[in-house]
């Protein structure tokens, strides 16, 4: 009795130790830009998910404004390069509500177009890219001068890297 005792307190460490080991962050996320300077985000996902997509600028004294939107119309797990502000095949814009433009705050506010085209990003602005999935990515953070400062083959997660050793990761990862 005593060693069976024993071998469920056993299971029920180690039980709580696999628990508390971290998640991988998936989808894996990385910014690049095109031959032309203009902002990518390199996604990997690990498995088939139909995952959401944000950018949004991101003061540390309010929520942000939401720049970009879209959503993936349906499940994939193949590796993407996105380009911000335009809309890739297989995904659709989701219409951006722009609260400041409410006059009351009980009334809704208006529809912003869905984005066309490039999206313009400022100096001085730190913007932020979300991807909604599961389980929830870290989100990523960067600014234009950040952006500016990668080279042709680089990308930037939380640190510079080259676009194969992103590859790599993101792979061993899945």
């Amino acid at each position: 009795m005593l060693r069976r005792g024993a071998s469920i307190a056993l299971l029920a460490v180690a039980a709580s130790t696999l628990a508390a080991c971290p998640q991988p962050t998936l989808p894996l996320l990385a910014l690049g830009r095109t031959a032309d300077g203009r902002p990518v985000v390199h996604l990997r996902l690990c498995k088939e998910y139909q995952p959401g997509l944000q950018l949004r600028t991101d003061p540390p004294d309010r929520f942000g404004d939401i720049l970009w939107r879209v959503n993936r119309t349906v499940p994939s797990r193949a590796p993407e390069t996105i380009e911000l502000g335009v809309v890739p095949q297989g995904w659709a814009a989701e219409a951006l509500f722009n609260v400041s433009a409410a006059a009351e705050p009980s009334q809704p506010a208006a529809p912003q177009p869905s984005p066309t085209g490039p999206l313009e990003l400022q100096e001085g602005v730190v913007y932020r890219i979300d991807v909604f999935a599961q389980p929830p990515p870290t989100p990523l953070h960067f600014t234009l001068a950040e952006l500016e400062q990668l080279g042709p083959d680089q990308v930037r997660t939380d640190t510079v890297m080259t676009r194969a050793e992103f590859d790599r990761k993101a792979a061993d990862a899945c």
